[in-house]
């Protein structure tokens, strides 16, 4: 019993640790994208790397909406092309999209607490 109480603790642990990345990306992709002009081609990339993690623990996590934007929003980011900036309006959907479905992420169900041994 012990261990699956560890196990859900690390579970929760991580679980935690890629909503907190997850809400930090989006506040960073919306003050790229919306404040001031289109950003430049490498940090739009670096951006597009970080939607590529997200979509890694979005999948992991089973959290489909946020892994079908991640992916989506990857690929703009990472489009080098000049077809980019016609994708602008799109990205800045998506990250609204993104935001609202990162805000209904229910709190992590397990404690933090642990369990006393013998307990």
């Amino acid at each position: 019993m012990e261990e699956k109480n560890m196990v859900a603790s690390g579970f929760s642990k991580a679980f935690g640790l890629f909503v907190s990345e997850l809400k930090l990306d989006v506040q960073e992709a919306q003050r790229v994208l919306f404040e001031g002009e289109i950003p430049e081609i490498d940090l739009c990339k670096a951006l597009g790397d970080k939607f590529h993690k997200l979509k890694g623990g979005a999948g992991f996590f089973q959290l489909h909406e946020i892994f079908h934007l991640a992916r989506e929003l990857e690929a703009y980011l990472r489009d080098e092309s000049e077809s980019r900036l016609d994708s602008f309006k799109e990205m800045k959907t998506l990250i609204c999209a993104l935001e609202k479905a990162a805000a209904a992420i229910p709190e992590v169900p397990f404690s933090e607490e642990k369990e006393s041994p013998g307990a």
